[in-house]
């Protein structure tokens, strides 16, 4: 198997709330932008609804779920493969809530102190390749941390070990572009969308440390955790008032978008 051999391959993680998947479409657009990108032939090609019927077959009991589509190409060669046709795993595990939701007492953050991202386009999908991931996530353990942050070659944080970063410093919301090497996430997008549509004044940005310790808010977003606020970075503690009030809003948007299934 190529993907335990050579992580040659490629995942996508979403929620199904309700027994419907908020956004689907988009998912499955960055999986075939990404499966382009490493010319691994999608087993969906001129099929739609491939992997929503897929998934149906799992034949799931909960209707709140996490849910994992895996692609990786066909067994054959050594790095060069012998073929670029696609083969695929989907897994799930149920979850409590049919909302997004988000954590109310706050994270409690820090910054991964090895600089683990080297920007690459690579970096802006979800291969499988994730040992950067992993040891932050081990560091996140050892601390007794909700999650890191993490650094590209340039000292710049770009994300944090399971999620995109948002800023927000005197009424203005910063991430980080993508060509600071973070993934190009569902979530993020989603939430640039929300930003520009709600005529906040919004731009991508490199972001230091120092950045954070001025910033007014500071936000975590994925596919199936929605907006989570940070109430403590280090040894600085956040107010809760302000970002409750505009993340409660803005996970309530999200619990209205189209499922696209």
């Amino acid at each position: 198997n190529r993907r335990f051999q050579y992580g040659d391959g490629c995942f996508e993680s979403m929620r199904m709330l309700d027994g419907h998947i908020p956004l689907l479409h988009l998912h499955l657009q960055r999986l075939e932008k990404t499966l382009n990108y490493l010319q691994i032939e999608n087993p969906a090609i001129d099929d739609p609804d491939f992997w929503w019927t897929q998934i149906k077959k799992l034949s799931l009991q909960d209707i709140n779920q996490r849910i994992r589509i895996r692609v990786f190409r066909k067994p054959g060669g050594l790095y060069l493969p012998t073929t670029n046709k696609g083969e695929f795993l989907i897994e799930s595990k149920p979850l409590k809530t049919n909302r997004f939701e988000q954590y109310k007492d706050g994270l409690k953050i820090n910054v991964f102190p090895d600089p683990i991202i080297i920007p690459h386009r690579l970096s802006n999908f979800k291969t499988n390749n994730r040992l950067p991931y992993i040891l932050a996530a081990l560091y996140k353990a050892e601390h007794q941390l909700d999650e890191v942050l993490i650094l590209n070659n340039h000292q710049n944080i770009v994300e944090a070990s399971s999620s995109n970063l948002f800023i927000i410093k005197d009424n203005t919301v910063l991430t980080p572009p993508l060509s600071s090497g973070c993934l190009d996430g569902v979530m993020r997008q989603v939430i640039i969308d929300l930003c520009k549509r709600r005529k906040l004044i919004f731009r991508e940005a490199n972001i230091k440390e120092g950045n954070l310790k001025t910033a007014d808010e500071i936000w975590l977003t994925n596919a199936v955790s929605g907006i989570q606020w940070v109430k403590q970075l280090n040894n600085r503690t956040f107010a809760n008032q302000l970002y409750l009030k505009i993340t409660d809003h803005l996970n309530s948007t999200l619990n209205e978008q189209d499922t696209g299934c």
